[in-house]
């Protein structure tokens, strides 16, 4: 019956996550986290730097750019917010302005990108930006398995000590049947 359950849960949670609605209300509670929002907001961040850069360097117009940046990160509140910020762009508002505007780029990105436009090196600065972004993520990683690597060892101990115990009292019930006895 557990196993069922189990799989019966995951795909009414997948079909609830479908609905645009519900999948952007619960990526913006996700966001909101303090250790997690801030590890989903750079990996987000980071993902939207690469491809943007990629693209810019390569040639490509800063809309188009944007364009295929918005399909390479995950977030649908970013995929909003990076489409708001296109918008913005194709109007002819600068694109640090803009993405400051949207209020879910890291400040370090935005620094970036405005000293780009400033330099007229905007690839260049938003590269450096996403392997500042990557190498952060890294050493986040780190941090978070370090911190889950105790808990492990804890959870282990708690696991076999109910092991032993589940052997030991049989055994010990026994010693006092026949002491009584």
């Amino acid at each position: 019956l557990i196993i069922p359950a189990i799989v019966g849960g995951i795909f009414l949670l997948r079909q609830i996550l479908a609905v645009p609605t519900i999948r952007a209300q619960t990526e913006r509670g996700i966001l909101r986290l303090p250790f997690i929002g801030n590890l989903m907001r750079s990996v987000n961040a980071a993902q939207f730097a690469r491809t943007f850069a990629t693209l810019s360097s390569s040639g490509g117009t800063v809309p188009d750019s944007l364009l295929a940046a918005e399909g390479s990160v995950g977030s649908s509140v970013f995929k909003a917010r990076i489409r708001e910020v296109r918008g913005k762009v194709e109007e002819g508002q600068a694109l640090a302005q803009a993405m400051r505007a949207a209020e879910i780029f890291p400040p370090m990105l935005l620094h970036m990108v405005a000293s780009g436009e400033r330099a007229g090196n905007l690839p260049d600065m938003t590269g450096r930006a996403a392997d500042y972004l990557e190498d952060e993520l890294d050493s986040n990683a780190t941090v978070a398995l370090g911190l889950v690597e105790p808990l492990m060892i804890v959870l282990l101990a708690g696991v076999i000590a109910l092991i032993v115990l589940s052997i030991m009292l049989p055994i010990l019930q026994l010693n006092t049947l026949a002491i009584d006895g």
